[in-house]
């Protein structure tokens, strides 16, 4: 009798023990908002071939729409379509164990989504950022900006909603400070973008990398035409009123260190991803040169991805965990820099142009500075800095040639390289600057700067 008793306790113990799981786990699937994503790169079979790869990236990459509003008169709509590539989601963990609770991290470049940041757009526009998913609904999920960079091009978005199915991938440097074994070669690479419409989102094409050196050239410069009526889209309001009277190109940013890949893009496709042939995310698809620019084929390029994979984890622990890691940019530490390529490409459209001014970085020069444009050197011009700025002892007219914190020391050849450093700066650490007083002198002055 006895043990009859203890059967049939341990038995409705058992079945106790399988209705509250089965609870727990009805009430996990109807009520609990967010539920653990994929990292698909992880999860990839071995020797899968990159188009099987990207049937299972479908779930990992969106569209992006900016859609700009005339305050005005709310009829007047204008949307931007672009891609991203879904970062980190629910489950993803950051290097210092962080994880993921809620919502999803996307990355895409900036002049996709540029309206949301134009300080001239905000008087007159509104502009609202989604992702959408493509469910075959192609869902609008809002998102808000965490970190955008127009000289990178890059933006890395976030949205707060739980967006069904949606995966992320791995992302990998191939290209800035990688070992030289691992740098992109002639490597096969493919993309996932959305070319001219939704209609086509998740479109895949495929090719390789067609040049292996990081490049600057004054003929990939982005800029902003301006007829002889009209005032300059994309600029400050003190360039548009000053050029107000003359047919100008204003340099508004000349990329840097870009992929140069045999692979067909088009408009839509600017800030999809580009990954190697293992699946990781090593760029985003940014702009092409026509035909009838390069006078041949046409040539597409890619930005790096490397800004993202120093930023990601700050930026979500900052987002979700009330983390305080700093992010430091040229802007925030109140600074105005330009290399030489950007300085040589201002003269060259001032001579095509005839214009009375250069436009460079955000300022404007007559043409008695002719001067602070007219050299060669490698490193970065200070053309301008606040006296609020850390940097306030390096005068205007410096030029920086080297930076050093804990991770080392990095040699600055020109924009790009102040920025990435910077990336790499943490909050209170002190740094060290080495400086030429002037274009001139070869001698080297050393700054030591503690950022706040």
């Amino acid at each position: 009798m006895k043990k009859t008793y203890q059967v049939l306790i341990g038995a409705v113990a058992v079945i106790l023990c399988l209705a509250l799981g089965g609870a727990l786990l009805y009430y996990e699937v109807l009520f609990d908002p967010f539920k653990p994503s994929i990292n698909l790169t992880d999860a990839l079979e071995e020797n899968m071939s990159m188009r099987e790869i990207s049937v299972k990236y479908e779930s990992a990459s969106v569209a992006v729409l900016a859609e700009t509003k005339y305050k005005i008169s709310s009829s007047s709509v204008n949307t931007y379509l672009g891609s991203a590539v879904c970062i980190a989601s629910i489950g993803y963990k950051t290097q210092s164990g962080y994880e993921v609770s809620n919502g999803s991290y996307f990355v895409t470049n900036y002049h996709t989504i540029r309206e949301a940041l134009d300080p001239d757009y905000s008087d007159m526009f509104s502009v609202d950022i989604y992702i959408t998913t493509d469910d075959g609904n192609y869902n609008l999920y809002p998102t808000s900006i965490l970190w955008a960079s127009r000289e990178l091009d890059m933006a890395i978005l976030f949205c707060g909603e739980q967006v069904d199915g949606l995966n992320y991938v791995r992302m990998k440097d191939r290209t800035i400070a990688c070992d030289e074994s691992q740098k992109l070669k002639r490597d096969d690479v493919f993309t996932l973008g959305t070319p001219l419409d939704l209609t086509f989102m998740n479109t895949y094409a495929e090719g390789y990398i067609s040049n292996s050196k990081t490049m600057i050239s004054p003929n990939l410069k982005e800029f902003y035409y301006n007829g002889s009526a009209g005032s300059v889209k994309g600029t400050s309001n003190k360039f548009a009123s000053t050029a107000r009277n003359y047919e100008t190109e204003v340099l508004e940013n000349l990329y840097e260190d870009l992929i140069m890949m045999n692979l067909d893009i088009t408009n839509g496709n600017s800030g999809g991803g580009l990954f190697d042939s293992k699946g990781n995310l090593v760029g985003l698809t940014t702009l092409g040169l026509s035909v009838d620019s390069t006078n041949g084929s046409a040539m597409n390029f890619a930005v790096p991805i490397y800004p993202a994979t120093i930023l990601l984890d700050k930026l979500i622990e900052n987002n979700e965990n009330g983390g305080n890691n700093a992010v430091y940019t040229l802007r925030k530490l109140g600074l105005s820099v330009y290399d030489s390529e950007t300085a040589l490409t201002a003269l060259e459209i001032q001579a095509e142009t005839k214009s009375p001014f250069y436009y460079i970085e955000g300022n404007v020069l007559q043409t008695n500075e002719k001067s602070k444009l007219e050299w060669d050197k490698s490193g970065v011009y200070v053309y301008s800095n606040n006296m609020s700025s850390p940097f306030s002892m390096i005068g205007s007219g410096c030029l920086i040639t080297s930076m050093q914190n804990s991770l080392g020391t990095f040699e600055i050849k020109d924009r790009n390289d102040m920025i990435f450093f910077l990336l790499n700066c943490k909050s209170g650490e002190e740094i060290s600057v080495t400086y030429n007083k002037n274009l001139i002198t070869s001698s080297q002055t050393l700054a030591k700067i503690k950022l706040a």
